[in-house]
């Protein structure tokens, strides 16, 4: 009995530890580069100081109501917690939760479950983590004596969380009144990285040697780390904690029942293959948006000017590409590849649908593209927003320093598209008028 008590021990911290180390390639670590940490920083102490949400401001003109008119529900990513969207109230508000209250104000109810926290996201499958979700928001609910079943609700989800939306949807679609889904950067058609060997990482590292060179050696990247208190790693460094990353990986993938979590968001898995089977023929009544993003192009995340010539910037975007992807052209959000954030498989044309989005003066717009053969998902891409602040399939240890590129959880311009397509739903206003 001791034994077995030690032997059910011994599990239990095998978990807890794989779980975590590979979380570190699937979560958002950190949702801002270094310079909107900064920022982020000020703003606590400086209320004046940007924050990242000032295009979500508020539209809503009408007196604050006495009870919300709608609920959203915010999911998170693998390994991290309940906030990672953001804070909607107090003064260290933050994120898409604040850019959402901004925005509704008192029209709306947040919902941020805490069930699916840290460890429990990778050992519990996205199929229970949708139960217990279902299970929060009701309880949630019906103790502010609000009907679930009659209350109008969206559900956004970010990375791991969109899956979880989505899974929430097809299961339990008749115990809740959901009337939208948006997924952000989801691995709706699984993360090829989680199925990486060691040769895998090898070739990336060997591939990509001179790229990486120019970022790791680079004075203005040292001078930068060492403003912000954080450490450059060595390239030797980076490859051993990839390494060692991977081996972690190969031991999850030999017991992938004890991390449904992981398991679930891998490519070819019975999940994500019943969501997208659900996405394009099963559901027809609830609107899908799936946003997705693409920033391809290794030396521009670092803003180092011209650095090293062609070949050897094109030689790194191919290593990786082929690391995230497995296809050396593919586009991805430096994790997830752009295919499959859409739910879109080997036939999908990335170039085909990449060549207009642009404003007059040079920002960038979403492009608008839908399901096939189905109407209620449509997805929205973004180009030079990545999935993290920091990157995360590689070195999650190296932040991104080009200030003009956002995390999609923490670019201004998502989350005021965000806030308008949830006000084309839901519209508050229109509502209180009546």
């Amino acid at each position: 009995m001791i034994y077995f008590t030690r032997s059910i021990q011994s599990l239990i911290l095998l978990r807890l530890y794989c779980v975590t180390t590979a979380s570190l390639l699937v979560s958002c670590t950190k949702s801002s580069t270094i310079h909107h940490m900064i920022k982020e920083e000020a703003s606590l102490i400086d209320p004046s100081a940007e924050d990242g949400t000032s295009n979500a401001s508020s539209s809503l003109e009408d007196p604050i109501p006495t009870s919300p008119s709608f609920a959203i529900v915010l999911l998170h990513g693998l390994g991290n917690d309940h906030n990672e969207l953001g804070t909607p109230d107090g003064e260290k508000a933050n994120g898409m939760a604040k850019a959402l209250r901004d925005y509704f104000g008192e029209h709306l109810h947040i919902i941020q479950p805490k069930s699916r926290n840290g460890c429990k996201s990778g050992i519990f499958s996205v199929a229970r983590q949708a139960k217990y979700v279902l299970q929060e928001i009701t309880t949630e609910l019906s103790t502010d004596d609000i009907d679930p079943t009659t209350f109008p609700i969206g559900l956004i989800g970010y990375s791991q969380g969109g899956v979880v939306g989505c899974e929430l949807v097809r299961n339990y679609k008749q115990d809740l009144n959901i009337k939208l889904v948006i997924t952000m950067n989801a691995p709706l058609n699984g993360t090829p990285v989680l199925d990486a060997t060691l040769d895998d990482i090898r070739r990336c590292m060997r591939n990509g040697q001179q790229g990486f060179d120019v970022v790791y050696n680079n004075d203005t990247m040292k001078a930068l780390y060492k403003e912000s208190e954080k450490q450059l790693a060595s390239i030797s460094q980076v490859t051993e904690n990839a390494l060692r990353i991977g081996r972690m990986l190969r031991i999850v993938r030999c017991l992938g029942p004890f991390f449904g979590g992981i398991r679930d968001i891998r490519p070819n898995q019975g999940t994500v293959g019943n969501i997208n089977n659900f996405l394009r023929t099963e559901n027809t009544t609830i609107p899908f948006l799936l946003i997705s993003s693409y920033q391809d192009d290794f030396e521009g995340l670092f803003d180092l000017g011209q650095t090293s010539d062609d070949t050897d910037a094109n030689d790194i975007n191919k290593a990786l590409a082929l690391f995230i992807t497995k296809k050396e052209t593919a586009k991805h959000d430096t994790l997830i590849p752009l295919a499959s954030q859409l739910a879109r498989g080997e036939s999908f044309e990335e170039l085909g649908i990449l060549s207009e989005g642009t404003t007059p003066n040079g920002s960038e717009l979403p492009i608008v593209v839908e399901l096939p053969g189905n109407s209620m998902v449509k997805g929205y891409i973004y180009k030079n927003i990545t999935h993290a602040g920091n990157l995360v399939a590689i070195d999650p240890s190296l932040y991104i320093t080009n200030e003009a590129i956002y995390s999609i959880i923490s670019s201004p311009q998502v989350q005021k598209d965000v806030c308008e397509y949830l006000n084309n739903i839901f519209r508050p206003k229109q509502e209180i008028a009546l």
